[in-house]
């Protein structure tokens, strides 16, 4: 919101200009609840009768100052308000040019014993760089990455350290890959080395030999509907507004990651702003039925952390939210999200490049019954791929 001018809502009899002042912070949608606009920390000024020009300089500097301090006083308490605080927040780390969030799941017990040390060690590092569009996807197993992948916007580099996972089919995969790559001759050479440890890079850009066998794989698979980008951000815009005009923030004390603030979002207020835009973006109607099929008042439990003005941690409690919505029997399981802002880091050692020869020679085999074909998520006659390149193409990652 802009900032607004105020005046002292008088002038001198000699027609000296009255002084004005600005807004000591520009406030956010969240401080001026209700639609208000700024809040008058002071009523306006009433007409004096005419004074010496001195005692009304001197009055109206007063004024002013007084004003000033009070306003700055009445921002900094609004601006610290539980909701403002957390605002602000969220604000201040999506708008950072780099950052990440590591997610990991914790569940007390889930009766299996592999699963649930798969579970205690592992986490999914996501990260961004927004200057140079790219976006980096790590598979970390006791903050060792198994799996790294960066997407920039005219190649993808993925480098693996399976052994991280501790299964034992991972050497037998590993033995494979090299197998495969010494039957290609040179240009198999990338994969032994990826195989051995080294980052592969593969060119995706349309002049690519990549980007042009997606586009006839796409070309085979027909034209496929895609959603309005217009109509996915307006259901955006609805989510993240219904939850501010519902979420109840309140203070919890503060530790080593901040200030600790928990947010409480009633489900049902939510899912009945959002379900006009939702039948708009997939144009149908929801069923008649999409409220009183959610049981009872469930709600949205999640607890922030903020520290330096940006979220560090989150937690939310989903098999709480499960159990609030009908699922009884779901276990004590819950979603941590610590935040950094570290942004894309290029996995090490040397980056070996798959060679365009590679799929100018092999063309659909190698996606389609080679490499990557039946087993481990090639692409079928749809054009579709089961190890998800595709569709973070297709979504402009």
């Amino acid at each position: 919101m802009a900032d607004s001018d105020g005046s002292t809502g008088s002038e001198s009899i000699d027609g000296a200009p009255p002084i004005s002042w600005e807004s000591p912070t520009s406030m956010s949608p969240l401080e001026t609840l209700h639609g208000g606009g700024s809040p008058d920390v002071l009523p306006a000024a009433e007409p004096r009768a005419p004074r010496s020009r001195r005692p009304w300089l001197v009055g109206t500097a007063l004024g002013v100052v007084l004003l000033l301090i009070v306003g700055g006083v009445a921002a900094a308490v609004l601006l610290n308000r539980p909701d403002v605080k957390l605002q602000r927040a969220l604000s201040a780390t999506t708008d950072r040019p780099s950052g990440s969030m590591t997610v990991s799941v914790r569940v007390a017990d889930i009766g299996d014993a592999a699963a649930q040390e798969m579970l205690d060690n592992g986490a999914v590092r996501v990260a961004w760089d927004k200057g140079s569009d790219t976006q980096q996807y790590v598979l970390l197993m006791n903050g060792e990455a198994a799996v790294d992948l960066v997407v920039a916007p005219e190649s993808l580099v993925v480098a693996q350290n399976l052994t991280a996972l501790g299964m034992p089919e991972v050497e037998s995969l590993l033995d494979s890959m090299t197998e495969l790559g010494t039957t290609m001759g040179p240009d198999g050479e990338a994969f032994v080395k990826f195989a051995e440890g080294s980052p592969l890079r593969i060119a995706t850009g349309p002049d690519s030999a990549f980007g042009k066998l997606m586009k006839e794989t796409e070309s085979l698979g027909g034209s496929q509907p895609k959603p309005d980008d217009a109509k996915v951000q307006a259901l955006a815009d609805k989510i993240q507004q219904s939850v501010r005009d519902h979420v109840t923030v309140t203070e919890q004390g503060s530790d080593d990651n901040g200030d600790h603030l928990r947010a409480t979002v009633p489900i049902k207020a939510v899912v009945a702003d959002v379900i006009p835009a939702v039948e708009d973006l997939v144009g149908e109607s929801a069923p008649d039925d999409a409220l009183s099929e959610i049981p009872g008042d469930p709600q949205l439990v999640v607890d922030v952390w903020v520290k330096d003005g940006v979220v560090t941690r989150m937690e939310i409690p989903l098999g709480e939210l499960a159990r609030q919505t009908g699922d009884g029997s779901a276990p004590d399981m819950t979603l941590v999200v610590e935040m950094s802002e570290q942004g894309v880091t290029m996995p090490s050692g040397t980056i070996v490049d798959l060679p365009d020869s590679l799929f100018d020679d092999l063309g659909g085999g190698l996606l389609g019954g080679g490499l990557l074909g039946s087993g481990t998520g090639g692409l079928d006659s749809s054009g579709d791929t089961g190890f998800g390149v595709d569709p973070m193409l297709d979504s402009g990652l």
